[in-house]
C-alpha cells in the first residue's frame, strides 16, 4: 500500500500493485475459510430475524449483480428464526454467483423466501440454466470440486454453503435438470439458529 501510494495516479506500476493487493486479499479470504473449517471460531456478526436479514442481503446482492443477470427477489413471509446476517450473505451470495455462472450472465435468477404449511421457512435460489449433470450432483458440495472451467472456480462455494446450513441444523435440497434449471432450497426451523465458524 505504501509503495502504491508513492506512485502517481497514472503510473502503470500503480495498477499492477493494486492487482497484487486484490489477488492477495482473495487468497487470504479463501485460506481463512479453510482454516476456520479446521479450527472453529465464534461468529460475532449481528443477528436478525430471517426475513429482515434476507431483505438486507437481497438488497446488497441486487446492487452487486446489477447488469449481469435478471435477478428477482420475493419475501413472502415475516419473522423467522434469528440468524447471522453475514452467514446468510455467504450462503445466498454463493448460490447466486453459481446461478449467474450457470445462466451465462444472461438468464433469470430468483431468490424466494416463504413459509410452508408445517411452519418451516424455505429459502430458495432458482436459475433457468441447463441444470447440473446427474453425475455431478453427488459431488457438488465436496470441497474443491467445481464444474467451472479451469481457473474460474475454487470449488469452495457450495462447500461453505453446506457447512453453514449444516451448522444451522437446517436442510439443503437440490433439484436440477435440463427442463427446470437448478433450485437450491434451504429448509429452516422456526427457532434460533447457532452461529457457525464459516462467517
Amino acid at each position: 500500500e505504501h509503495l502504491r501510494d508513492r506512485l502517481a495516479a497514472d503510473d502503470e506500476g500503480r495498477s499492477y500493485l493494486q492487482v497484487i493487493m486484490d489477488s492477495s486479499s482473495r487468497a487470504a479470504t479463501i485460506l481463512s475459510r479453510i482454516l476456520r473449517s479446521v479450527h472453529p471460531q465464534t461468529s460475532v456478526s449481528a443477528s436478525l430475524a430471517l426475513t429482515d436479514a434476507c431483505e438486507r442481503v437481497c438488497e446488497e446482492i441486487a446492487v452487486l449483480t446489477s447488469g449481469s443477470v435478471d435477478l428477482q427477489t420475493r419475501i413472502a413471509c415475516e419473522g423467522g428464526p434469528m440468524i447471522q446476517e453475514s452467514e446468510l450473505f455467504q450462503v445466498v451470495a454463493n448460490l447466486v454467483s453459481n446461478a449467474i455462472a450457470a445462466t451465462g450472465n444472461n438468464g433469470h435468477v430468483e431468490i424466494l423466501l416463504n413459509r410452508t404449511a408445517d411452519g418451516s421457512y424455505e429459502l430458495s435460489v432458482t436459475d433457468d440454466g441447463p441444470g447440473i449433470p446427474e453425475a455431478d450432483l453427488a459431488r457438488i458440495q465436496t470441497p474443491f470440486f467445481t464444474t467451472k472451467p479451469a481457473g474460474e472456480g475454487t470449488g469452495l462455494g457450495l462447500s461453505i454453503v453446506h457447512d453453514i446450513v449444516h451448522a444451522w441444523g437446517a436442510k439443503l435440497r437440490v433439484t436440477s435438470g435440463p427442463e427446470i434449471g437448478t433450485v437450491f432450497t434451504i429448509i429452516l426451523r422456526d427457532e434460533a439458529l447457532p452461529a457457525t465458524s464459516a462467517a
